[in-house]
């Protein structure tokens, strides 16, 4: 429920707070995010909205770390748009010893430490998701199992030491520059946020170029306190905002944002066979395939099987 605040210097810091809420929007993070959320706009009517409630977790992430989101982001396109330097801020905001960076064999190996960080990160996704020993739909499924909310304690094996448990609060943030997306998303997939910045255009890529090279010429001087205040100031007064509406805390604590873009990702990752039954079944037919021949057939690019 949205927090009440009853005395009056309590309103009047509410109310300085709700003017701050936009901070993180203008800062660079919010406008380098704003800048990938924007490509999806030929697809998503609503992806302003999308970008908003991905602010809003992100400061859940950061000011909130007891309270576990409840879906996560996955972030595709092109090499050099920003999506590792999102995930990269982020982490700072988080502290870099609370986050853990995942690889194929981090997922694969059966030790567990990396679950204790509050922030886990992905990059280049199609690493871990692709390869002869690894499937993606295994890597998947290993990823949703850890982004789910239950159960609330992990048992982890560590190496080297005695089993333990942990808190299961981790938020995860993924990109991938593979236009193969070999993640195998479920159509009825419900923890993963999908950012799709294929369609980035030229004005969208040199806006973002932009604001990246703002961040880098930072970075190179050590960001400095000033900024970290700022920072921290911001994502404090979005988090407020957030823990004063109840709209806003259950789009970050529910199920991941429905997007054409992730339907559309989830359709890519159907096998050849699946596909073909299914654009049969909307097309009203029957899927025709009756031997083994068939299957080959369409398993193999040639989907002139007929309908039946």
């Amino acid at each position: 429920a949205p927090v009440v605040v009853k005395s009056a210097m309590g309103q009047a810091l509410a109310k300085k707070l709700a003017a701050d809420d936009d901070l993180l929007a203008g800062s660079l993070f919010g406008q380098l995010a704003r800048v990938l959320f924007d490509t999806m706009a030929v697809r998503e009517d609503n992806w302003e909205w999308m970008w908003n409630v991905y602010l809003d977790w992100a400061s859940l992430v950061v000011c909130a770390p007891m309270v576990k989101p409840g879906h996560h982001y996955l972030f595709t396109g092109g090499q050099g748009i920003g999506k590792s330097l999102l995930a990269d801020i982020l982490s700072r905001m988080v502290g870099h010893v609370n986050r853990s960076d995942v690889t194929a064999d981090t997922l694969s190996n059966g030790f567990g430490d990396f679950l204790k960080a509050r922030l886990i990160t992905v990059d280049e996704l199609y690493t871990v998701s692709g390869g002869m020993n690894r499937t993606g739909h295994s890597a998947y499924n290993s990823m949703k199992t850890y982004m789910a909310k239950t159960p609330e304690e992990l048992w982890l094996n560590i190496k080297t030491k005695a089993p333990e448990t942990a808190a299961n609060l981790s938020a995860w943030q993924m990109s991938s520059n593979s236009t193969a997306h070999d993640l195998r998303l479920d159509q009825d997939d419900r923890r993963i946020a999908v950012v799709g910045c294929e369609d980035m255009t030229a004005a969208q890529y040199k806006a973002g170029q932009a604001v990246c090279a703002r961040i880098g010429a930072l970075k190179d001087r050590g960001f400095g306190l000033d900024w970290h205040e700022d920072m921290a100031r911001a994502f404090v007064a979005r988090f407020l905002g957030v823990l004063g509406n109840a709209g806003r805390m259950d789009a970050v604590l529910g199920a991941a944002p429905a997007s054409n873009t992730k339907a559309a990702l989830a359709m890519e990752n159907l096998s050849p066979l699946a596909d073909y039954v299914l654009r049969v079944w909307e097309a009203g037919g029957l899927p025709d395939i009756v031997s083994v021949e068939d299957v080959q057939r369409v398993c193999t690019g040639r989907r002139d099987v007929g309908n039946g």
